[in-house]
């Protein structure tokens, strides 16, 4: 299963992408799903190519970096306390984000496949309204355990 409670964050403080970043890496380290330099990375990335997504009735990010930081093959989801500022991928203009997927692909192979799961489930009206509905990380698990994990194509 790529996504776990365990990697479902909710309300989450943090002040920008960068923090959250490193926020995150000291988890996912933790947790042995990624080795240290992975914030960074993101951090890094992000600034190269930016993975803001405007969408309608939500905003969301869809970062990773290179698979050598990752140890595992697994989707973080964080939903923030405050909106955080990623760039457009489409315009490179300031985004404010509501929901920031964080994705660990030791194998590379499927990250397009990954990709193309996220983005079809952002397609539906019915998951963007259940994921804004969300009070909890126990909920927001739930919603993106159902559109997401039950997904034929990443089980």
């Amino acid at each position: 299963m790529y996504l776990e409670k365990d990697l479902v964050f909710f309300d989450i403080e943090t002040k920008s992408r960068e923090e959250l970043f490193l926020k995150i890496e000291e988890f996912l380290v933790e947790k042995k799903y990624a080795i240290k330099g992975l914030g960074q990375a993101l951090i890094d990335r992000e600034k190269e190519y930016p993975t803001g997504l405007a969408l309608k009735g939500i905003n969301i990010a869809i970062a990773h970096a290179d698979p050598k930081y990752s140890l595992d093959n697994k989707i973080c989801a964080i939903k923030p306390q405050d909106k955080i500022v990623f760039q457009n991928i489409e315009n490179l203009e300031k985004l404010n984000i509501d929901l920031i997927f964080i994705l660990l692909l030791k194998d590379s192979g499927n990250h397009l496949n990954i990709l193309r799961t996220i983005s079809s489930v952002f397609l539906d009206d019915d998951f963007i309204a259940a994921v804004k509905e969300t009070k909890n990380s126990q909920e927001l698990f739930q919603v993106l355990d159902n559109y997401i994990n039950n997904v034929d194509s990443i089980k």
